[in-house]
């Protein structure tokens, strides 16, 4: 007679974690190493590997151990955002090791299993496992890399950082999954601990595009009479994006001195305003006088404002006839 030893051995072992990653740009969320698998379901783009294991050549691959947290609160200093979670299970892949379908298991078995040649996703369920033992022909670790399977909604992350300051917001929680494999006719159990990192990168107010229109060539006014010229032209701009305080507006290179360059070196001092800015003036007669002014708005995505490029009053005798030219380069970036 043959008799089947059977002995359940328990075994925590450390994990290397695993660290999804996400950004928040003002209305916008998108993960950099998470991927959609099915429905409501998500993984890392990559996978932890799977050191260490003992060797088998059956095994029953098993999901969660047990039920896992609901929520992960992320911090950033004394800021803090909590974010619902749903832990659903495990992918296991075997590598270049392809297993055969085994014995059908008898026990608790997860709500939604698959098995593809050397892939297999456990999910659904706590302390349940696929419903067949895979076998190989040799004795090989079981698995060679393994990654949780979970789903976090966009919506519930856009909500949550809605009212948060910008800044890299990092939460961890910890997970465990199990499987049974056998050595030498005995049944064994094996636990895994698992880190689970979440970190979000929160910009909540993003800048995608400014249009410009207008005409780059002034507009002259003569006064004979009293032999003066003005022009003038305005510029409108739209940005596009997400803004939670406005926009500002920057002259980002410290010239001191804004003047037309005309033939036989003439030179004429000119203004800039910012119209629908809080200060309006930024350069006059010349002369900078504010670097900086900044246009309101709140929770949009689109902000207009106009620049004016204009000079009064010149006198005529000092003008020579001809083409006059000069660059502004003016910054424009949310208002943070």
């Amino acid at each position: 007679m043959k008799w089947l030893v059977l002995f359940l051995l328990t075994i925590n072992d450390a994990w290397a974690g695993t660290t999804v990653r996400g950004e928040v740009k003002g209305e916008s969320f998108y993960w950099t190493n998470a991927l959609a698998i099915a429905n409501n379901q998500m993984v890392p783009s990559f996978w932890q590997h799977a050191a260490n294991l003992p060797a088998t050549n059956s095994w029953l691959p098993g999901g969660l151990a047990s039920l896992p947290a609901s929520i992960i609160t992320l911090y950033k200093g004394v800021d803090s955002v909590s974010i619902p979670v749903q832990f659903l299970g495990f992918e296991y892949n075997m590598g270049s090791a392809t297993p055969i379908v085994g014995a059908d298991y008898s026990g608790s078995v997860c709500t939604n299993n698959s098995h593809n040649g050397g892939l297999v996703r456990i999910t659904g369920g706590q302390n349940c496992f696929l419903n067949y033992r895979l076998d190989y022909l040799i004795t090989v670790a079981p698995f060679t890399f393994i990654r949780p399977v979970f789903y976090i909604n966009p919506t519930d992350v856009k909500s949550a950082f809605s009212t948060q300051p910008a800044g890299v917001y990092l939460g961890q929680t910890k997970l465990t999954n199990l499987y049974n494999y056998k050595h030498i006719n005995v049944e064994s159990r094996q636990y895994l601990d698992h880190t689970f990192g979440l970190e979000i990168h929160h910009q909540p107010s993003v800048i995608n595009s400014v249009t410009v229109t207008g005409n780059n060539e002034l507009t002259t006014q003569y006064d004979l009479k009293q032999q003066r010229v003005s022009a003038s032209s305005t510029f409108k701009l739209m940005a596009s994006g997400f803004f939670t305080n406005g926009l500002k507006v920057n002259l980002i290179n410290h010239r001191t001195d804004y003047l037309l360059q005309g033939p036989n070196l003439t030179k004429i001092p000119y203004s800039v305003d910012c119209i629908n800015c809080q200060t309006k003036s930024l350069i006059s007669n010349g002369k900078v006088v504010n670097f900086t002014s900044k246009v309101l708005g709140s929770n949009t995505t689109f902000i207009n404002f106009d620049i004016e490029v204009f000079f009064e009053n010149q006198d005529l005798s000092l003008i020579e006839v001809g083409q006059y030219s000069d660059t502004i380069t003016l910054l424009v970036e949310p208002d943070i």
